[in-house]
Order: C-alpha cells, then sequence, then structure tokens
C-alpha cells in the first residue's frame, strides 16, 4: 500500500524537546497498521537541534532531517518538507510538545472514515477543552496554562473567518492539521511564515474541501520555554485572514 501517512515538524531551536517527540511520535506510530514516514525540517537553528535529530535517524529509517541553509520561518520549512513527502496523507507536527502524538491515530481514522475525498481533518484544543476539561474550563474551552491572551485571539481569527468567508473553525491556530498530500501538488502556498496556515485553510474553502475539527489534548508552553509566535505573527494572521488571496 505504500506510505499512508507523512508527518513533517518544522524545527528551529528546539533541542530540549525533539529528541522527546520524535521518540514519542514513533512509539505511537509503530503500533498503527499503517506505514509512515517523519520528515523534520530544521529552519538553520543555532542548537544542537540538527544533531539531535541525526542520532534519532541513525536508529529509525523511518525519520530524516532536512537541513535548511538558511532561516526562512515556518511555512517555507512546512513546504519544504511537503514538497518531498510520499504519504498519502501528510500532518504538520509541530516541534515542543506542546500536542500529544497519541491524537494522531484519532485524525488519521477520522480521515480514513470519510468517503469525501474533499476532507481535511483539523485538531481542536478547544473542542478538546470542552471535552476533556471541568468547571469553568469546560465552560471555557480553556486549558491549564493557556495564556488568555491567545486564547482570545484564536477565538477572534475564527470570529474573523465566519464574517469573510462564512465558515466557523473553532481553532485556526492548531498545530494538528491533517491534509491529502494532492492538495500541494496542485498548489503551493505564497507565505513563507507562520500565516502560511490560513492561507492553507483559505485555500482549502476556496476549493470546497470540508474541514472537520476533532477534540485534542493540548500542554500550553510559554515563551520563557522557547515559545515564538509573536505579534508580528498575530498582525499577519489578521491580515491573512481578512485580506489574503491566495487561492488562484
Amino acid at each position: 500500500m505504500g506510505v499512508l501517512l507523512s508527518v513533517v515538524i518544522p524545527m528551529f531551536n528546539e533541542e530540549r524537546y525533539i529528541s522527546r517527540l520524535l521518540y514519542d511520535l514513533t512509539s505511537v506510530l509503530d503500533n498503527e497498521p499503517f506505514e509512515y514516514e517523519v520528515i523534520v525540517v530544521d529552519d538553520c537553528s543555532t542548537d544542537d537541534s540538527l544533531n539531535s535529530v541525526r542520532r534519532f535517524c541513525i536508529e529509525r529509517k523511518e525519520v530524516v532531517v532536512v537541513p535548511l541553509l538558511r532561516n526562512q520561518g515556518k511555512g517555507f520549512a512546512v513546504q519544504a518538507g511537503i514538497e518531498i513527502c510520499s504519504g498519502k496523507y501528510v500532518l504538520i507536527q509541530d516541534a515542543d510538545n506542546e500536542y500529544f502524538p497519541l491524537d494522531i491515530p484519532l485524525l488519521v481514522r477520522s480521515m480514513l472514515n470519510k468517503a469525501n475525498p474533499f476532507t481535511v481533518i483539523y485538531g481542536s484544543r478547544y473542542l478538546g477543552a470542552k471535552h476533556f476539561q471541568s468547571g469553568f474550563r469546560k465552560v471555557l474551552h480553556l486549558w491549564p496554562k493557556q495564556n488568555l491572551s491567545s486564547w482570545g485571539f484564536n477565538f477572534l481569527l475564527a470570529f474573523l473567518l465566519f464574517i469573510r468567508h462564512k465558515c466557523w473553525i473553532t481553532d485556526l491556530l492548531t498545530g494538528y492539521k491533517l491534509y491529502p498530500t494532492e492538495v500541494f501538488r496542485e498548489w503551493t502556498p505564497k507565505t513563507t511564515g507562520f500565516e502560511t496556515d490560513h492561507e492553507i485553510t483559505l485555500h482549502l474553502i476556496s476549493k470546497g474541501y470540508r474541514i472537520i475539527e476533532v477534540p485534542i489534548n493540548y500542554e500550553p508552553r510559554s515563551r520563557e520555554m522557547g515559545k515564538k509566535i509573536g505579534a508580528i505573527d498575530a498582525f499577519m494572521a489578521v491580515r491573512t485572514l481578512i485580506l489574503g488571496r491566495f487561492s488562484s
């Protein structure tokens, strides 16, 4: 049958987390009844991230690393990984251990259970909080230690998308998105930063894809722990959702 799932991991200065992530990821996927590959794209890290992955690759043929010669942004790193992936579906996995690989089989099963080939699966942290939390956190769809500003900003993006495109998605900023790989064989995003996520979402909507959300787990990471998204990324996200015309 060949490779069913390609996991693309854009990485920049994640030496504290990447080895643990790769161990958890392969441990989960080894128990699944399908072939997979993991493609780590190093966006010119300045720490020991690249060497950590290379050491892991020695033992695991399913894992490969692609080093970029200069830092070009998360979106560019994602595209570089997708270009060489061979799976029928591609999952983008953040390298910072905020997301749990145990949720990946749920996303894959959700995809395989849909008869419509024009389907994309987004893992929603907000549906996850509603499903897994209790009390006020369940009501507000809020995880412990989650930054309130990022929580509110995500809902702002959801509102903007609904006003602009009449499509409601609870978690546009999720780091777990599962796509049919053929989406990127016919079209290439123009952006190269964090806003590429939103460009892809707009393209999918314009092409009639159905975006289905499933609840996932989440463990927020602070800026002190290496969180990289900032104010300029927030501005670019809003700009892309309001003004972006990337689907042609």
